[in-house]
């Protein structure tokens, strides 16, 4: 196994950062404090020619936590990392690291300047000849092109001349057109995001949809509208009206590279981008149609390989924001048998795990602080090094900090025999 040029590596780690800062800060910010190694196969030793990557990330006993509780997010992010440079993630560690480390360069954690820069090389990539683009077929997975095949345009067409009935007096082929393009651009969104999202509503409405195409299927009230329009990717814009900003969480944008017509049995779409709708500035709407509108163009809108995470950022505030908060919970608002027993599930390393079953107990909890009785007065002063590991545990049971203090207590009396 040889290892990667360090300088590549730590460029590596800091994409990572910047990756996961949009939708998982404090991980993000645990790992700027990392250093990292990357073992490869050499080329030519793998029958495909695609070296494996062997990564392990020495952490900062302060960071080890936010690593350690988050290792699938980081994995993940390394691994489309080891995809944009054509290999495979196979192996993937992290170390605790008692010593400071040096630490990598910091990155300019700004949520969006990362996907800003990954948008200007997928359009620069788009306008080569022929384009290189990303495709994955599984539904569910990012992919940067897309195919709406024969099958489905079948069913797209039946459904858009039905549309086009509805509206009599007005041009049948005009409202097929575009009642076609919304379709293709919906349908690619569920390719992209699968049961993430709802489905695509094909349901003939006198009012229409109500200005929102998608909610996210755990979260009703984040919107989701879509745009999908054939052009020039150089020159193409996508509009919204104010009342589709107001009802909607996030923009997607697709580009059609076909005419659409009645005829065309297969379409290629581009995942042309996205934008969170509150970064559009209201104060720049134009008037177009009588109503007042935006035009985004594809370099304004952010990398659609980013649109998951902040869907699940979105996901993630609106659940918090529907929980009340810790400090208006009394003591009574919880089984302290039921959250110690999450709490010890949660723990980690499982060392830790097993000393706090055996010995440790909850006296008390009221949403901000929990007592915790240690009977092992010998084992004490290690009980006290695992209480940030204890913290860690509370705040993955109830998504909120919990200061943790402990304290020696008489063992409980064994039951009778």
């Amino acid at each position: 196994m040889e290892q990667l040029d360090q300088d590549f590596a730590d460029e590596i780690l800091v994409k990572a950062v910047c990756m996961l800062a949009l939708s998982r800060f404090e991980l993000a910010n645990a790992l700027r404090q990392c250093s990292i190694s990357i073992g490869t196969t050499p080329i030519g030793t793998m029958p495909d020619d695609c070296p494996d990557w062997y990564i392990t990330l020495t952490i900062p006993k302060d960071a080890f936590d936010h690593i350690f509780f988050g290792t699938y997010r980081a994995r993940k992010a390394f691994e489309y990392l080891a995809f944009t440079e054509v290999a495979n993630l196979v192996d993937f560690n992290v170390v605790d690291s008692p010593k400071s480390i040096q630490t990598v360069p910091k990155a300019d954690l700004d949520q969006t300047k990362v996907l800003r820069s990954q948008q200007q090389d997928f359009i620069e990539r788009l306008n080569q000849s022929p384009p290189s683009l990303l495709r994955c077929a599984t539904v569910g997975r990012h992919s940067e092109s897309i195919i709406i095949s024969t099958e489905s345009t079948k069913h797209l067409r039946d459904f858009c001349w039905e549309m086009s009935g509805k509206f009599r007096g007005s041009q049948p082929k005009e409202i097929f057109i575009s009642t076609m393009k919304g379709k293709l651009g919906e349908e690619a969104l569920v390719n992209l995001l699968g049961d993430y999202v709802t489905g695509v509503d094909y349901e003939l409405k006198l009012g229409g949809d109500g200005k929102v195409d998608f909610k996210l299927t755990s979260a009703p009230d984040v919107g989701i509208q879509v745009k999908a329009r054939n052009g020039s990717a150089d020159n193409i814009s996508w509009w919204i009206d104010l009342e589709e900003i107001e009802s909607n969480s996030v923009l997607v944008c697709f580009l059609i590279q076909e005419e659409v017509t009645e005829a065309q049995s297969e379409y290629h779409l581009v995942s042309a981008g996205f934008i969170p709708t509150a970064n559009i500035d209201k104060s720049q709407l134009t008037d177009f149609q009588g109503k007042k509108k935006a035009a985004l163009k594809m370099s304004e809108l952010l990398y659609m390989g980013g649109l998951k995470s902040y869907l699940e950022f979105l996901e993630e505030k609106k659940s918090s924001e529907s929980k009340p908060e810790a400090g208006n919970l009394s003591s009574t608002s919880f089984d302290s048998d039921q959250v110690w027993e999450k709490v010890v599930e949660c723990l980690k390393p499982p060392g830790t795990q097993m000393l706090m079953r055996q010995c440790a107990r909850l006296l008390s909890f009221n949403g901000k602080e929990a007592k915790i009785g240690f009977c092992n007065p010998p084992l004490f002063p290690i009980a006290l090094e695992k209480v940030p590991n204890i913290e860690a545990a509370f705040l993955e049971t109830c998504e909120h900090k919990v200061m943790v203090s402990l304290e020696v207590v008489a063992p409980l009396p064994k039951p009778p025999t």
